[in-house]
Order: structure tokens, then C-alpha cells, then sequence
């Protein structure tokens, strides 16, 4: 009777047969081989990787990440954009159910607001934003690009000083 018909082995006497079985293959494939220390190296690490005690694993593992935490991603300008655009979006929409919902008390909110046709134009779906508001808003951002140009210069040095040859023209047409 073969010893796969019998199911799993279940007597100790079997077990260690087995493992006896097992060391002897590894001995044979070790004095088998050529090139010793590779096999060895492998015999090595197959015994490490059965045997290992997987919580030591996840020990080394958690002081690992606590003492050397994963860099966070950080969002690059345009997904910036994309995710503030995206969120601003939600909110008003969220806003919007609210404010149409029964739970609001719609009136009270009127009654503290300046311009109480606009707050109903939003409610209905208009947007939230003047025209006004948007040109103010791109006159501001073009300003501020015109303002803040690259200086690669950390400090003045005398070719800032000089006068270029549209000042100097100039000048003498002057005098």
C-alpha cells in the first residue's frame, strides 16, 4: 500500500521519515551540483524561507516603516488644480442640495444676505461667481504673473546699472 492512498501523515514515526527524505534529497541535489555555493546559497534560503517565523517578519516590517516612513506623494501644480477645481465643484453642489432641501431654513439665510436674487439664482443652478467677480479675479491673476517673473540674479551687479542702448537714444534726444 502506497503512502498517498493513506491520506496526510499523521504519525510522528512518518513525519520524520518524511523530513529524513527531504534533508537526503537536499544532500543529493547539494553534492550533485557543480557550482556548490550556488547550490548551497539555495538549499539555504528554500530552509529560511519554510522555516521563517512570519511574525518576526511583520516586526522587522512595522520598526521598519516607523522608523523609516514612506515618502508621501506630493501633488504636482496641475493636479492641484484639477483636485481644488474638482472638490469646489462637489461643495457647491452639496450646497445647492442643501439649501433646496426642507432641512434649510431658506428665509433666515435670505434675511442675513445682501443680494438675496443672487443666493436664488445659485440655489436654481446659476453659477455662484459674477462676471464681475471673474474678470476682477483674471485682472488680479495677470497682474500678479507680470509681477513675479524669474530673477536669476541674486544680487545687482553693475550690468544692471548700465544703460542700454534704448535709454542712452533716448537721452540724447532729450538734451
Amino acid at each position: 500500500m502506497s503512502m498517498m492512498s493513506l491520506g496526510s501523515i499523521k504519525k510522528l514515526r512518518h513525519m520524520f521519515y518524511f523530513h529524513v527524505g527531504k534533508m537526503v534529497g537536499m544532500f543529493m541535489i547539494f553534492l550533485s551540483s557543480d557550482y556548490q555555493e550556488a547550490a548551497s546559497a539555495i538549499i539555504v534560503i528554500s530552509f529560511l524561507i519554510k522555516y521563517f517565523p512570519t511574525s518576526l517578519l511583520y516586526s522587522v516590517k512595522s520598526y521598519w516603516h516607523r522608523h523609516f516612513p514612506p515618502k508621501p506623494r506630493l501633488l504636482t501644480s496641475e493636479e492641484y488644480f484639477e483636485e481644488g477645481a474638482r472638490e469646489t465643484k462637489a461643495a457647491l453642489d452639496d450646497l445647492r442640495k442643501y439649501c433646496s432641501s426642507p432641512d434649510c431654513a431658506q428665509w433666515r439665510i435670505m434675511l442675513k444676505l445682501n443680494d438675496s436674487k443672487r443666493f436664488a439664482g445659485f440655489v436654481e443652478g446659476d453659477s455662484h461667481l459674477s462676471d464681475d467677480e471673474v474678470l476682477d479675479y483674471e485682472a488680479y491673476a495677470f497682474s500678479l504673473e507680470r509681477n513675479l517673473k524669474p530673477n536669476n540674479r541674486m544680487s545687482s551687479t553693475r550690468e544692471d546699472l548700465e544703460i542700454s542702448e534704448d535709454d542712452s537714444s533716448a537721452s540724447e534726444d532729450d538734451i
